[in-house]
Order: C-alpha cells, then structure tokens, then sequence
C-alpha cells in the first residue's frame, strides 16, 4: 500500500467517525428538555454533551490535520465548517440545558457543572483555538474570493464587552449595519469582528467568517453581554459605586454628564427614574458648596418668574 493510499484510508477512518459524532450531536441538540425532570437522567445527558464535544473535536482535529496533506487532491472545508458550527451550538445547547436544571432544581447542580467543566476547560480552549486558526488557513488557502463586498465607512463605536455599553453599541450596529440589506452574512460579520475586542471578541473567537456562523455569533453575544435585568444592575451599580464630585467645575461637569448618561439608559430599559433615592443618593455624592449654589440656582429661578 502507497503512502498516499494509506494516509486516504487514515483521513477516510476520521471522516466516519467525525460523520457519527456529527449525528450524536444532532440528536443531542434535539432532545426536549422541558421533560427532564429527573436527576439521572439529566446526569446523563451532561456526560453526553461533555463527550460528545471532546470527541467531535478531537476528530475534527484530526480530521484537518490529515486533509492538510491531501489538500491538493481532498477538500474537507464543507465537513469542518459544520463540525466547528455544531460545537458552537453545541456550547448553546449546553448553557441552556444548565439554566434549565437551575430553574428545576435552584441550582443545586451548578457546583457539579463547574468542577467537571474546570478539568477540560482550559486544555479544549487552547487546542480549539490552534485547530480553528488551523482551519482558517487551510480554507483561506483554497478558496477564491469573488465579488468582494467594499464595507461601508460608518461610524460606530467599538465593543469591549461591557455590558454597560452593549445596548448603545447593538443599537447602533443593527441600525448601520446589521439592517442593510446590501451586504450579505458574511460581510455583516467581517464588519462586526471588526468592531468587537477584549471579552466580547473572545466570545466568538473560534468562529470562521462564515454566513452561517454569523447569527451563531449574534446569538452568543446577545445571550453573554444582553440579557437586560443584568444591563440594569450594572448602572444601578455604575451610580452607587461614583466617585463623589470635587469643588471644581470641571469636575461637577464630568460627574453630572455620568450621572445623566446613566439615568438615560435606565429610562431606556423603562426604569422609573424619578425617584426620591436618585436624588438623595446624588446630593449625598456633591460637595457642600455645589450644593449651595444648587439651592441659590433655584432661588433665582423662583424670584424670576
């Protein structure tokens, strides 16, 4: 047997058994979670999902290394974009089983979760991101680019993922870019990536520039950075955790710019504002003599009219 014959019959063995694996998640991601209610069978099916995605990336892994050295006469992109897309579903399918043993149980399985995941976390981590840049070199290398989308010069502020900024910045977005019908998935995405860095850039890391994989990244970062009654403790928070205004006007500015930009988002998310606590918590953050000339303000005011 030639050396070329062999290493096809090894890539054949790996395209098998990543085809199962592919299967077995599939059937994963279709079971009914509103009738699990029983422990051991939700134990079970959380050892499902965490072999099934060490297996299907081991095999995925394999299965790129091997079709690297027949990349001239073999192409497997078709087959390693949809196991890289299903391992993302896959981590989606796994979050949303959680909250829904949470919700069932008051998070009595939290701890577990969290000691199994720590083992294989950080390993499966490192070595996913090597095979989907791996990946992204070998698919770059063999696929011709036609009909490049020129993206449109738009303004948008960048996204570090703090989700004080998420709604501003997903406003904004989905305005200029994500409603224009011009451009296809895959440029969206291209021009998303771009606007995207620290933790919400992490967030979707090993996903390829794909039309598929851009409402998976949409889908992830709604679901890390989005969810709104977190959005609303955090600029509760923002306006306790202040530091108080110094006697100078500059400084005054600065502090009621913040405060005003704070009391704005939360009227966005339909927060009553005009409560007696803002006020008495934003008096207690001014100086004295701010305050006086608040009270002298007022006063001018009244004379006035």
């Amino acid at each position: 047997m030639s050396g070329l014959q062999y290493m096809k019959g090894v890539r054949t063995r790996f395209y098998n058994k990543l085809l199962k694996e592919i299967q077995n998640v599939k059937e994963i991601l279709n079971t009914d979670l509103s009738d699990l209610f029983d422990v051991d069978e939700y134990k079970q099916l959380r050892q499902r999902v965490l072999e099934a995605k060490l297996s299907i990336n081991l095999y995925n892994d394999k299965l790129m290394m091997q079709s690297e050295k027949l990349s001239q006469a073999i192409d497997d992109s078709d087959i390693i974009e949809e196991a890289s897309t299903l391992y993302h579903k896959l981590q989606i399918f796994e979050d949303t089983l959680q909250e829904s043993k949470e919700t069932e149980h008051n998070k009595i399985e939290k701890k577990e979760r969290a000691l199994s995941l720590a083992v294989v976390t950080e390993e499966m981590k490192t070595m996913f991101e090597a095979q989907m840049e791996l990946q992204r070199v070998l698919v770059e290398s063999k696929r011709v680019k036609k009909d490049t989308v020129k993206l449109p010069k738009i303004d948008i502020p960048s996204f570090n993922g703090n989700k004080l900024y998420w709604i501003e910045f997903w406003d904004s977005f989905e305005n200029s870019v994500h409603k224009n019908d011009s451009l296809s998935d895959v440029d969206t995405f291209n021009y998303l990536k771009s606007k995207l860095t620290g933790d919400s850039r992490n967030a979707i890391i090993g996903l390829t520039l794909s039309n598929t994989n851009y409402s998976v990244a949409i889908e992830i970062l709604h679901k890390r950075f989005g969810n709104r009654q977190e959005t609303i403790d955090s600029h509760y928070k923002a306006l306790m955790d202040m530091n108080p205004a110094r006697n100078s006007l500059e400084n005054l500015r600065q502090f009621i710019d913040k405060v005003e930009k704070h009391l704005r988002c939360l009227e966005v998310l339909s927060q009553d504002t005009n409560q007696d606590i803002f006020v008495s918590m934003i008096r207690r953050k001014l100086p004295n003599d701010g305050l006086l000339q608040i009270e002298i303000m007022k006063g001018a005011g009244k004379s006035g009219q």
